[in-house]
């Protein structure tokens, strides 16, 4: 099954036109997150960040979801036609099939340069879901 690493990015860029900067900009090495095009690393409280630049700003990220307690997938989303022709969404009940067609190996959560804080209270709030959701499903 292929892998991938999601990147979680600040998404106002105030443009409409194509872009190469996806291409390999958020492409990691997975030993050390660091990436393949620009060899940088900055670090926050000692915790390693991973630097990237989108149309000339900088944005910080840091790592997480990357243990062995947890798996992420994507999974294929698939209609259904009914008895009259129309289509739907399946419902994800206990009935319906779940494909997974990608597993996510890591994330890497993004803020723009200067709002490290905001990244670390989002990433402690993501991890007080996680305790809540081990307690709950325990």
């Amino acid at each position: 099954m292929t892998e991938y690493t999601a990147h979680f990015i600040p998404c106002k860029v105030r443009y409409n036109g194509a872009t190469e900067e996806f291409v390999d900009n958020f492409h990691c090495d997975n030993e050390d997150d660091l990436t393949l095009k620009r060899k940088e690393d900055d670090s926050l409280n000692g915790e390693k960040l991973c630097v990237r630049h989108i149309r000339g700003r900088k944005i910080v990220g840091k790592k997480f979801l990357g243990s062995d307690g947890y798996q992420t997938f994507l999974v294929k989303t698939g209609t259904r036609e009914g008895e009259d022709g129309e289509t739907g969404q399946i419902s994800l009940d206990t009935t319906s099939k779940i494909e997974p067609i990608a597993k996510i190996s890591s994330m890497i959560n993004y803020e723009r340069d200067g709002n490290e804080e905001r990244l670390l209270e989002e990433l402690e709030k993501f991890q007080q879901f996680l305790d809540v959701s081990d307690v709950i499903h325990s």
